[in-house]
């Protein structure tokens, strides 16, 4: 049998309390960490730490498919005019607020760091051979990454391993996946809520028009009350008018993602007449929903009730129904920006788990007997 203790492998005593302090401060994890350790002694060290790879790889592929529900989520939502029809072509993106979805997703993810941190317990430097082995895999992938879709991601992906063991490159692998998350899918998952809850309050105000039309005494003529749906839509700029999508102290970043958002992204310092979501708030640039449509709105509205011929109620309408159809397009664009965004993380994830693979097949030799 072979004596795990001379492959240079720091004391799993050591390793643990390093992982339990930085990661976790819980019971029940603490438990399966010191029962991770004390696998470590055992003759076979092969089969657990298979064991705990594979744990690493149904975390992922837990991930994909909480992803997946979340999509087939999407598809069951609809969007509908005023009348109550389904508007075709159309639906409610992602649900980002949904409780049950984000819980699994979070679960999954702990599983994978869980599952990381196990291996940390275990894993010894890998020799210089098997490392450039790794490194060359990793770089391949790396170029494949970059020269793709993944391209926004590129900025969070370190260009090599950064570490000369297992254990080291698993946590780099961590940090990848949680900046991320954190500097990119949250980002749109944020604007995508915000977004949905600013048009469902609209779609409301919509569904209540009927009500504020009413036939006239002069004949060929409507009473319409402006001045309600006037109150409604200055109510509802205010509520959102500070609403903000993401906010950075860099003025590019801030307009990066502007523009990722399908947002009006002028610079407001070099073009201060043109319209743009990017406003400099306290030292800070922040990226706001684009109410430039309810503002053309309000602008059109007079106060009070009116009387209004046929044809003039209709151009009024015509106007109205055109900044509406601009609301409806910046949702749909940000709903495939965010879909787009969302497909490219679920490829990182396969690309990170074949690279689990190379890991698996480097180092399980070093841990048979």
């Amino acid at each position: 049998m072979s004596d795990i203790a001379n492959v240079g492998r720091p004391a799993p005593g050591a390793l643990l309390y390093k992982v339990d302090a930085k990661v976790t401060t819980e019971r029940q994890e603490r438990t399966v960490l010191n029962e991770m350790a004390a696998s470590i002694s055992a003759a076979d060290t092969g089969m657990p730490y298979r064991s705990t790879v594979l744990k690493a790889r149904a975390a992922l592929d837990e991930i994909l498919q909480v992803r997946t529900e979340m999509h087939e989520a999407h598809g069951k939502q609809d969007n509908r005019d005023v009348t109550g029809t389904r508007i075709a072509g159309s639906g409610y993106p992602y649900d980002a607020a949904n409780p049950t979805l984000l819980a699994k997703e979070a679960l999954a993810e702990r599983k994978l760091e869980m599952a990381f941190n196990s291996l940390s317990l275990m894993l010894c430097p890998v020799p210089l051979a098997q490392v450039k082995t790794i490194e060359d895999d990793y770089k391949y992938l790396y170029r494949e990454f970059k020269g793709t879709e993944f391209a926004p991601f590129a900025g969070f992906l370190p260009d090599g391993l950064g570490g000369d063991s297992s254990w080291e490159i698993c946590l780099n692998m961590i940090n990848t996946i949680r900046q991320i998350k954190a500097g990119f899918i949250s980002v749109y998952e944020n604007a995508m809520s915000k977004n949905k809850d600013f048009y469902t309050e609209f779609s409301d105000i919509l569904a209540e028009m009927g009500n504020l039309i009413n036939e006239s005494d002069k004949e060929n003529h409507i009473r319409f009350d402006s001045g309600a749906l006037k109150s409604k839509l200055v109510a509802l700029q205010k509520k959102y008018g500070d609403v903000k999508l993401f906010q950075h102290k860099n003025k590019a970043e801030a307009l990066a993602w502007a523009e990722r958002l399908g947002l009006p992204a002028a610079d407001p310092e070099k073009f201060p007449d043109q319209a743009t979501c990017v406003e400099k708030i306290g030292g800070v640039w922040v990226v706001k929903l684009d109410l430039g449509p309810v503002k053309i709105m309000i602008s059109k509205l007079a106060d009070g009730v009116q009387v209004l011929s046929s044809a003039k109620f209709q151009a009024w309408q015509a106007g109205f129904k055109a900044q509406e159809e601009n609301l409806k397009n910046t949702m749909q664009t940000l709903s495939m920006k965010y879909t787009h965004g969302n497909d490219s993380y679920n490829n990182l994830l396969q690309v990170l788990s074949k690279l689990i693979d190379v890991l698996l097949s480097t180092d399980t030799p070093f841990f048979q007997i």
